[in-house]
């Protein structure tokens, strides 16, 4: 992985944050739920995850994630504009990029829920389970991860990765993920200071670990893609395609479906660009709707 230091300002930060807040504090009490812990209406209860506490155990649910953020939070929309990060996700992935997946992670300070080691994706691995993945930027591959971080990400509530995991598919002829309860040996933190942005390969193995610690840890993940990697795959259990994360459905990414997705791009830049006047915006060279650019 990499890690870009102080590429988000501190007002920005402090905005995201403010924001973020607010939609915690009127999230539903539990998973389905309609009103918030003051007994208020939800604004957007069907984008906002759960999970049981384990430690403890008993039916406490506490929010791990925030589904699609850039439908409800204005300063997630002008992030996902910001110049730096997407003439990243160009050098990554070549100037015609697309989106993966916008959600937000957060991990309460005490009782951050753990994210069990896993590998992103179930295609582009070959018959030995080796990735296809080259650094050509035209080879197909998983895409990245560009987690934003609003606050401290610690080692005892950041994310960890295992370098050079991104070769080889665990899952391939009847592997398995190693339990989030291993530490593995060569495993490193993702530590991140707020205005940090953590770039990590979907391929590779990664996880994070129950979350003891007084700091929380919250995340503003942006995907993107190689558009030569998209285009055409079928992906039979995609988890990110539907209102909440998880739930499961097969998709085809048409020509259409991509192009139509990667308009988010040129109205996040505009979104930003009239926010922040002064800022030189990023220029979009990617196919956005109908050969449009």
């Amino acid at each position: 992985y990499y890690v870009f230091e102080d590429m988000v300002s501190k007002g920005e930060v402090a905005e995201l944050v403010k924001e973020f807040d607010e939609v915690l504090d009127n999230a539903p009490i539990n998973e389905g739920g309609i009103t918030d812990r003051h007994g208020g209406p939800c604004r957007f209860p069907g984008y906002i995850g759960y999970m049981k506490l384990t430690d403890p155990p008993g039916e406490e649910q506490i929010v791990t994630m925030l589904s699609h953020p850039l439908m409800y939070m204005d300063s997630a929309v002008r992030l996902y504009g910001h110049p730096k990060i997407l003439k990243l996700a160009e050098g990554l992935n070549g100037t015609d990029f697309v989106p993966f997946n916008e959600t937000i992670h957060h991990k309460g300070a005490g009782n951050g829920a753990a994210t069990l080691w896993h590998q992103d994706g179930k295609t582009h691995w070959d018959e030995q389970g080796r990735a296809l993945e080259n650094e050509d930027i035209k080879s197909p591959a998983h895409g990245i991860n560009c987690s934003v971080a609003i606050t401290q990400a610690t080692p005892e509530n950041c994310l960890w990765v295992l370098p050079g995991s991104h070769n080889y598919w665990r899952l391939h002829n009847g592997g398995s993920f190693p339990p989030i309860s291993d530490r593995l040996p060569g495993a490193v933190p993702m530590v991140l200071r707020p205005g940090d942005v953590g770039v990590v390969s979907r391929s590779s193995l990664h996880g994070s670990y129950p979350n003891r610690s007084e700091g929380r840890r919250v995340t503003v993940l942006l995907g993107f893609h190689r558009r030569s990697s998209a285009v055409g795959v079928t992906v039979t259990k995609n988890i990110h395609a539907s209102m909440i994360y998880g739930q499961e459905r097969e998709v085809t990414y048409t020509e259409d479906w991509v192009n139509r997705r990667s308009r988010m791009i040129p109205l996040a830049i505009d979104a930003r660009r009239q926010w922040y006047p002064q800022e030189t915006p990023y220029v979009y060279k990617g196919i956005t709707d109908g050969g449009n650019t």
